[in-house]
């Protein structure tokens, strides 16, 4: 069993001296361990071929835009996503593979390509997601610790909004971030340090995600000059598990003639 650091907390001297909130009463280290074993056993999913289709809405807090999308693979890139904005009206089609994105806009007949980064090719053309297309796709399937990098623990506290939840402080290639595990060990809460506050709904039955919110503050890199924290609703609507598709369903053809702009920087 991995060993745990156990975070002191004292609740004596804070309600009866000072008048302060009580903090949340500490977390065993037993129930600490038993808690991360579970979220990682229930990460193990296999990854097959999925379709996942939905709305997803973002921008700035006070003016976000609502999408329709469809994201499919084989579960492991590519992974394939179509989006569109009133009915039949494709905006965006993008293709994830080998760690860098393909993205193109029928209505500009332009396309860009770049790395396959929260903070690269999709957040500079307007649309920020806490995580990388593929990883994205591997937590809405379920393969939760794959998507977070696989993170380690450094310590746990009961979390200040609900005491039946676990926060961990974790690391992992991504840097350090907060993993808040409910008592059925799922990631209901996943905060970067500094970056995206991202709260997640789960089905009842399946115990995969149903609506992904998040929010990035003003200032971490937004893509508007003036710094307006961004908002991103994702809503997964239907889930299907059909056949193995074949190399040609998950490549993204390209008009004659257009040739993909790289969005990669120095």
């Amino acid at each position: 069993m991995k060993r745990f650091i156990l975070m002191a907390v004292c609740l004596a001297g804070l309600t009866a001296c000072s008048g302060r909130t009580a903090l949340p009463p500490p977390v065993p280290e037993n129930e600490a361990a038993r808690r991360w074993e579970a979220f990682e056993a229930l990460s193990e999913r296999s990854a097959v071929p999925s379709v996942l289709s939905g709305s997803l809405r973002f921008g700035p807090v006070n003016d976000t835009r609502r999408v329709t999308y469809l994201l499919w693979s084989n579960g492991r890139p590519p992974v394939r996503l179509d989006v569109q904005a009133g009915v039949g009206t494709t905006v965006a089609k993008v293709l994830a593979a080998d760690g860098r994105v393909l993205l193109f806009l029928p209505e500009d007949n332009k396309a860009y390509t770049g790395e396959d980064e929260p903070d690269r090719a999709l957040r500079s053309l307007g649309l920020p997601l806490p995580l990388s297309l593929a990883d994205m796709t591997a937590f809405l399937e379920g393969r939760y610790a794959e998507a977070l990098q696989n993170p380690q623990v450094e310590r746990y506290h009961a979390s200040a909004d609900d005491a039946e939840n676990v926060v961990y402080i974790v690391r992992s290639e991504r840097g350090k971030s907060e993993v808040t595990l409910s008592p059925q060990a799922l990631p209901v809460r996943w905060r970067q340090h500094p970056g995206w506050d991202v709260r997640m709904d789960f089905d009842d039955v399946t115990r995969l995600p149903r609506k992904v919110e998040g929010v990035l503050p003003g200032g971490n890199g937004t893509v508007r000059p003036e710094g307006d924290a961004y908002r991103m609703v994702l809503l997964i609507k239907e889930r299907r598990q059909p056949e193995r598709f074949p190399p040609a369903e998950l490549q993204l053809p390209l008009p004659a003639g257009v040739i993909p702009r790289s969005l990669d920087t120095d």
